[in-house]
Formats: C-alpha cells, sequence, structure tokens
C-alpha cells in the first residue's frame, strides 16, 4: 500500500471513511487459490498494524470522528429499512469479507453492493444488542422485529426451515470459534470454512431473493507482539489494571484512579477514549495480561473494530 498517496487523499478528498475503508481492504483482498489463510492472516495483520499506525501519527483526530460516526448512524433504522432478510454473523470482520465475496459469488449469489456501516460503542456483541434492539442479548430478542421473523443460530446448529419470508439471522459465528483462550483457539482457516458452511446453509434457506450480509463489531487479531502497538512501560500497569485483556470497561464507581491517570495524559499520547459509558482504548495498543487472554480482542476504537462490512447479495437465477 501506498501510504503517501493515502496522506495526500486524505487532504484533498472528503470522504475520509470511505478511504480508510478502501486502504483496509486493499490489504485484505484474497484470490481463490490463497492456501495458507493463517500465515496470510498473520502477514496481513502486521500490514493492518502498519497502517493503522501510519493513521495515528498522521490524522489523531480520526479515532474522535469515529466515534462521533458511530453515534450518529442508527443501525436499527438501517436495518428497518430493508426489504429483504438480513443475517449477521457475530464478529465478522473486513477480512472474512474479502474471504467469502468471491466463495458466495462462486454458490450462486450476486454481491450488487459492499460497504460499511459502524459498530456500537464499545465495539461488543452486548452494546450491539442493547443499542440497536434495546435487549441483553440474542437469546432476549423477541420472535418477531419490524415485520423480520428472528431466529438465533449458535454453535453452527442450523435449523431445517425457517420461518419466512422475511428473516433476521443471528449466527454466532466466526466470533464464538475464534474467541477461546489463546493456544486453544482454533486455526482462522478452519473458524473461516466452518463459518462459509454454515452460512451458506442459511442462505439457502431463506425465501427472499435478495439477502444483506453484515456484522455488529469487527476485531483485532494478535497472534504476536507485531501484530499490535504497545504502550509505554510508564503507562502499562495503569493500562493492565484498567482493562486486564480487555479493550474496553464501563464506568462502574471502581478503579476511579486509573480512569483519571488516563485522563490526565495529553491528548497527543493518550491511548485511550471517553464517553459518557466508559473508556475504551484507541487504535491497536495492546499488552499482556495475567489470566486468560485470546488470540483475538474487540471493545476498543480501532478501524478494524468499528467499521463493519455491509453485503447486499441477490441469488442468481
Amino acid at each position: 500500500m501506498n501510504l503517501s498517496s493515502l496522506a495526500a487523499q486524505l487532504l484533498t478528498q472528503a470522504d475520509h471513511i470511505g478511504l480508510l475503508f478502501q486502504a483496509i481492504n486493499e490489504v485484505w483482498a484474497t484470490s481463490n487459490d490463497a492456501n495458507d489463510i493463517d500465515a496470510f492472516y498473520a502477514r496481513q495483520e502486521r500490514e493492518t498494524n502498519h497502517l493503522e499506525d501510519f493513521i495515528k501519527d498522521t490524522y489523531f483526530e480520526i479515532y474522535e470522528l469515529l466515534v462521533e460516526w458511530i453515534k450518529s448512524h442508527d443501525r436499527a433504522a438501517e436495518f428497518a429499512s430493508y426489504d429483504s432478510s438480513i443475517v449477521i454473523l457475530d464478529g465478522l470482520s473486513l477480512r472474512e469479507a474479502n474471504w467469502l465475496m468471491p466463495r458466495l459469488r462462486e454458490n450462486g449469489f450476486e454481491i450488487r453492493q459492499y460497504c460499511y456501516a459502524f459498530s456500537r460503542m464499545p465495539s461488543t456483541t452486548q452494546s450491539f444488542f442493547n443499542d440497536v434492539f434495546g435487549v441483553a442479548g440474542a437469546g432476549a430478542m423477541p420472535r418477531k422485529w419490524q415485520g423480520f421473523n428472528f431466529r438465533s443460530i449458535k454453535s453452527g446448529d442450523v435449523p431445517m426451515f425457517l420461518d419466512g419470508p422475511k428473516s433476521l439471522i443471528w449466527l454466532s459465528f466466526p466470533d464464538e470459534l475464534m474467541h477461546p483462550m489463546r493456544g486453544k483457539g482454533v486455526t482462522p482457516s478452519f473458524a473461516l470454512q466452518r463459518t462459509e458452511e454454515f452460512l451458506l446453509k442459511i442462505l439457502n434457506l431463506l425465501e427472499t431473493e435478495d439477502v444483506v450480509l453484515t456484522s455488529d463489531h469487527g476485531y483485532m487479531y494478535a497472534p504476536s507482539a507485531s501484530s499490535f502497538l504497545h504502550p509505554a512501560v510508564s503507562s502499562r500497569k495503569v493500562l493492565q489494571k484498567l482493562f486486564g485483556a480487555k479493550r474496553g470497561v464501563l464506568f462502574d464507581g471502581k478503579k476511579v484512579e486509573e480512569f483519571e491517570v488516563m485522563r490526565a495524559l495529553p491528548k497527543d499520547q493518550t491511548y485511550v477514549m471517553f464517553d459518557d459509558k466508559g473508556c475504551y482504548v484507541r487504535g491497536r495498543y495492546y499488552w499482556s495480561a495475567p489470566g486468560k487472554q485470546s488470540d483475538i480482542a474487540h471493545g476498543g476504537v480501532s478501524l478494524m473494530e468499528c467499521l463493519v462490512p455491509v453485503m447486499h447479495l441477490r441469488r442468481k437465477k
């Protein structure tokens, strides 16, 4: 990727988020014959880290703008506007979108549009269900929502049929597959293959010709120290105490001292962002922490966590 060209475009063009969406997709563009997806993931995650480190240094305000865009984007209204079925995959990121698109075409689906939406804050599933649907999670969703028939599919348990004609489907993959603690999770290639398998089963059950495929949040993949940014040693202990292995924490009246230490850092040196609900890691800063830790993390404010794919599909006749 030509970072100098990207910087020039950011200076001269108005659609900054569109440019960054395009830049990330350039990093993760893949081909049908990619035969070592695990090595590809590790390599491209380093490239993603390099890209976002460059953005952080040249366009520090992007994270404040990203939070503003998140708060102004009404995903409930977005979903309600669709005259098609909707499939929401837990944790589907721009990585998986680029992997899936050629495979969807091979299996009889035309991709009429590929664009983006925003996660919620924090960039978690719980926040998504609370902000979009007003419920605690998929298990609390009503059977009917805005003219859609809702169905939650966990652990690949795809039903024999779906209530139609318009379906709103929640699939717990790929997040469920990739979240076990470090060293015990599945490989990205296995998670991708399983996600593709069950997604195609679901798509073939839907009665509508058009389908919107999207996600609640993305994630940061951290298989090695070269795939994320490291905070200064002087701040690391405070960050570890405040966040542990998480990337976002909500205010609960505890850890007040740590919150204030983070607030006191100069704006151009801070590692976190605040809103009225909590505190979130800014960009791709990450660190080791005691206890269980996964190779993937989300809840913070980074491009890969907060920009989510939206694919408008049509079944080929």
